[in-house]
């Protein structure tokens, strides 16, 4: 996000004597008078996407040439122990999963969240007439997202180490609180319609700016990071024989969630984003603490039973050295 938004914007700044200007009288923006959205020039969509097309193919070939070894206390082996027609059969038994059922709105809120601040948030910084002067708004706003993520990033890893289980409970309560506030701003800063059409009505509060646009894609990114994270811990952890099924279930879902927000997109604005995402927060929260509790039990057992059954060797071992001794 970060590297790509200052390609956007060195884009812009190349091309931006070719993007259609608004009317300008005397240096001044005619607000009443702004009959345009934010428009792109085709040399500037050209460059974009030939941009992102190279680096696309060029982080593809990368991860093809990575190592496959294996790093201590990995989650994951390298090795493969399963045939191609065991890993699908392995993936119909994950997909038919109560566990997988249990956590679907998590999952389902992550691909809904994710259509949301992916793409309708900086439509509607296109869309919206009063913008249109501001061109670098989307790169500010990818930027901002990529900070988010990267600050989020850094607190999870912190405090996992220091505070067992943050990446469950904790994770996921805060992540819903900052989706929810997102959605706030949001609803506080765009026109109602901006979210299928161009449009010239005022938001309910303040106008987007540079500076509200920056602050509020750094919450969009720390609430993104905090989703994505619980959802590769609790794959990993309520079905840890199964976790590379368990996770692309997780993205079955996902895609599923997004894929019906983008078929419904032209005839939702920003009060059904702003109302229904917050919503869907609260019944993903009560459903993943619901596993998140039990794979907690479930957790705890099998280390009780280790430390039992560790228990046990030593006293054997005890024992047998006392009849020798005798």
């Amino acid at each position: 996000m970060i590297v790509g938004s200052i390609i956007m914007a060195i884009i812009t700044s190349v091309t931006q004597d070719q993007i259609p200007q608004i009317l300008l009288e005397n240096g001044t923006q005619l607000v009443d008078n702004l009959h345009h959205e934010r428009r792109f020039g085709d040399s500037e969509i050209y460059l974009l996407f030939s941009v992102f097309a190279a680096i696309s193919s060029l982080a593809i070939f990368t991860f093809m040439l990575m190592p496959s070894k294996d790093v201590p206390n990995c989650i994951e082996s390298s090795e493969k122990r399963v045939s191609f027609s065991e890993g699908m059969k392995l993936m119909a038994d994950t997909l038919k999963s109560s566990k997988m059922f249990t956590l679907a709105p998590t999952f389902v809120l992550t691909g809904i969240y994710t259509s949301f601040w992916v793409s309708v948030f900086p439509t509607t910084l296109t869309f919206n007439m009063h913008n249109s002067s501001l061109i670098y708004l989307t790169a500010i706003y990818g930027f901002g997202v990529g900070v988010g993520e990267t600050i989020m990033g850094i607190i999870i890893s912190t405090l996992s180490k220091r505070i067992k289980d943050f990446g469950l409970k904790p994770t996921m309560l805060i992540g819903c609180i900052l989706t929810t506030a997102f959605c706030v701003f949001a609803l506080l800063s765009t026109p109602f319609d901006a979210t299928y059409t161009p449009s010239h009505q005022l938001p309910l509060l303040f106008q987007p700016t540079r500076t509200t646009v920056f602050l509020i894609a750094i919450i969009a990114g720390m609430s993104d990071c905090c989703l994505c994270s619980v959802r590769s811990v609790i794959c990993a952890l309520a079905m840890p024989k199964r976790r590379a099924q368990a996770f692309s279930v997780s993205k079955i879902y996902q895609s599923l969630g997004t894929c019906v927000i983008f078929f419904f997109s032209p005839t939702l604005n920003i009060y059904h984003y702003a109302l229904g995402i917050p919503v869907l927060c609260i019944i993903a929260c009560i459903f993943f603490f619901r596993e998140a509790r039990r794979t907690q039990t479930m957790e705890r057992k099998i280390t009780q039973e280790l430390e039992d059954e560790a228990e046990k060797r030593r006293i054997a071992k005890e024992l047998e050295a006392m009849r020798q001794s005798i």
